[in-house]
C-alpha cells in the first residue's frame, strides 16, 4: 500500500526505482559528511585534536573529490554512467574500511583522501542520468525527491552512525558506511540500466519498465540524439510563448559531445546564468558543509545536552528539511506553469534570504525549544533551493554537455565544501576567541567553544545572503540562455537531417 502511494506521488514504479537509486547515491556521500560531524566529540577525544583538526578531517574529502570531478564529468558524457557509479562506490567502500582501521589522526586523514571519489562521480553522473530519465517540465519536482537523499543521508549520519560512535566506537561508524556502500553498489549493478542519451529512455508518468540504451537501440531514434522539442517542457514552452531571443554568443554550431574537455569547460563558464548559479550554489553548500560538521558539537555545548539528544534533534531538523526540498522543486514548476519563467532561480533566491532571516535569531537564542523551531524552519529554507537550481542548470546547457558542465559546478561546490569545515573550525577557535576572550562568561553559551561556534555560524550566514542576491541577478540572464540551448538543439537536428 505504501509503495502504491509513493508510485502515485512520483509517477509509477519505474520512476520510483530510478529516483530511489539516485537518491541513495547522494545519501551515501551525505551520510559520510554528517558522520564526521556527528562523532566530532568522539574523534576529538580519541585522537586528541581540536575544532581546526576536525575541520581539516572533514575538508580533505571534498577537496580531493574536486580534483577527480572533471574526469568524472568526461566519463558521464562518454561512457556508461551506471557503471561509473558502481565502480566509484565500490572504491569508496574500500576507503571507508581503511578509515575504520586507522591507528592515528594522520592515518585517518590520509585514508579520507580516497573517500572523495563518490563526491566526484555523484554530481555529474546523477545530473546526466536525471536529464535523460525525466522530462524537463518535471525536473525540478523530480530533483526534489532525488536531492532528498542528501538530507536523509545526513539524518542517517547524525542519528545512526553518530549513535554507533557513541555506543561502540567511531571505527564501527565507518564500517557501517562501508557495508552500506557495498550493498548500494550491488543494487545499482542489478537495477539501474544505462538510459539512451537524448531522451529516448525518458520515464513518462505511469511507466512500469525502464527502457535502457540497449532496449531502444533497435527503435527509430531521434536524429543524432538531439532532444525533442516537447510540449511538456515547461521552460521551453514559456520561452516560445514569450518569444525570447537566444543569446547569440553561446549558440553552438557543432555537436557539443565532440568538444574537448577544455572547450566544454570554457563553454560552461561562458553561459552567464551558469556562472551565477555555480557561484550561488557553492556558497549555499559552503554554509551547509560547515554547519553539518559542527552542529552536533554546537548543540551539545551551547544547550548542555547529551550526544544522543544532540544527534536526535539534528536528525529531526534534517528530516524536516526534506519537505523543503520537495516544496522548492514543486513550487518552482508550478510557478512556471503560471507564466513565471525564471521561477527556478527566483524560488531558491527567496528561500536562501528567508533562511538568513530565520537562522540569525536562532543562533542568538539560549533556550532550546524556540531555537529548535527556528532551526527546523531554517533547515526547510536551506533545502528548498537545490532542486530548482539543479533543474535550471540542465535548462541552460545542451544535453551533450550535461556531465562536463555539472563537473565544473561540482568542482567549485566541493572546493567550497572542503574549505568550509576548516574555516568554521579555525574561525571558531582563533578569530572569534581572540576577538571575544571573555565570551565564555556571557549568556550566549556554556563555554568558549560553544560561543565561538555560535558567532561563527552567525558570521557565515553572509554566504547564504550572497547566494540569494546572486540568484536574483540570474533571473534576467536565465531566459535568453534557455533560448540559446533551444536554438542549438534545433540547428544540430537540422544539420543532421540535411543531405550530406
Amino acid at each position: 500500500m505504501a509503495l502504491e502511494r509513493i508510485d502515485d506521488l512520483v509517477g509509477g514504479p519505474a520512476r520510483r526505482r530510478v529516483i530511489a537509486l539516485l537518491a541513495c547515491v547522494l545519501a551515501l556521500d551525505s551520510a559520510d559528511k554528517a558522520t564526521v560531524g556527528a562523532m566530532g566529540s568522539n574523534l576529538e577525544s580519541a585522537l586528541h585534536i581540536g575544532n581546526t583538526e576536525l575541520g581539516l578531517l572533514a575538508a580533505v574529502t571534498p577537496l580531493v573529490g574536486a580534483l577527480a570531478t572533471i574526469p568524472a564529468g568526461m566519463l558521464a558524457d562518454r561512457t556508461r554512467r551506471n557503471m561509473v557509479l558502481v565502480a566509484a562506490i565500490a572504491l569508496w567502500s574500500g576507503a571507508m574500511i581503511l578509515s575504520a582501521a586507522s591507528v592515528s589522526y594522520l592515518m585517518l586523514l590520509l585514508t579520507r583522501l580516497a573517500v572523495g571519489v563518490v563526491s566526484a562521480a555523484a554530481g555529474p553522473n546523477v545530473a546526466s542520468l536525471t536529464g535523460d530519465y525525466f522530462p524537463g517540465g518535471e525536473r525540478a519536482r523530480i530533483y526534489g525527491f532525488i536531492l532528498s537523499g542528501e538530507l536523509v543521508g545526513a539524518a542517517f549520519g547524525f542519528l545512526i552512525t553518530g549513535e554507533v560512535a557513541g555506543v561502540l566506537s567511531w571505527r564501527y561508524s565507518f564500517l557501517a558506511l562501508a557495508i552500506s556502500g557495498l550493498a548500494l553498489a550491488g543494487w545499482l549493478w542489478r537495477r539501474l540500466p544505462e538510459p539512451a542519451r537524448g531522451g529516448q529512455s525518458r520515464l513518462e508518468a505511469g511507466a512500469t519498465e525502464i527502457r535502457s540504451a540497449d532496449t531502444v537501440a533497435d527503435e527509430p531514434a531521434q536524429v543524432d540524439g538531439s532532444v525533442e522539442q516537447r510540449p511538456d517542457e515547461l521552460v521551453q514552452e514559456q520561452v516560445r510563448r514569450k518569444r525570447i531571443p537566444p543569446r547569440p554568443e553561446i549558440v553552438l554550431e557543432r555537436d557539443p559531445r565532440n568538444m574537448s574537455i577544455w572547450d566544454a569547460v570554457r563553454y560552461a563558464l561562458s553561459v552567464p546564468s551558469n556562472r551565477l548559479l555555480i557561484i550561488a550554489s557553492a556558497l549555499g553548500y559552503y554554509f551547509f558543509a560547515g554547519l553539518q560538521t559542527f552542529a552536533v558539537i554546537y548543540l551539545e555545548r551551547h544547550f548542555s545536552v547529551s550526544h544522543s539528544v544532540a544527534t536526535a534533534l539534528l536528525a529531526v531538523v534534517v528530516v524536516a528539511a526534506v519537505s523543503g526540498a520537495l516544496i522548492g522543486g514543486r513550487l518552482a514548476d508550478r510557478l512556471i506553469r503560471h507564466g513565471h519563467l525564471s521561477a527556478r532561480v527566483v524560488v531558491p533566491a527567496v528561500a536562501n534570504i528567508v533562511a538568513v532571516v530565520v537562522l540569525g535569531p536562532a543562533f542568538a537564542l539560549a533556550l532550546l525549544g524556540p531555537a529548535i523551531v527556528l532551526f527546523i524552519l531554517g533547515g526547510i529554507s536551506v533545502a528548498a533551493p537545490n532542486p530548482p537550481l539543479d533543474a535550471a542548470r540542465l535548462d541552460i546547457i545542451p544535453h551533450g554537455l550535461w556531465g562536463r558542465a555539472e563537473a565544473v559546478r561540482t568542482v567549485l561546490r566541493t572546493i567550497a565544501q572542503g574549505i568550509a569545515p576548516f574555516m568554521f573550525g579555525y574561525v571558531s577557535e582563533h578569530v572569534v576567541a581572540s576577538a571575544h576572550p571573555s565570551s565564555s562568561a556571557t549568556g550566549f553559551g556554556a563555554n568558549a567553544s560553544a560561543t565561538g561556534l555560535q558567532y561563527t555560524f552567525s558570521i557565515m550566514l553572509v554566504a547564504l545572503l550572497l547566494s540569494g542576491v546572486i540568484m536574483l541577478r540570474a533571473r534576467r540572464t536565465y531566459p535568453p540562455d534557455v533560448a540559446a540551448v533551444m536554438t542549438t538543439e534545433q540547428r544540430l537536428a537540422e544539420s543532421a537531417t540535411s543531405p550530406s
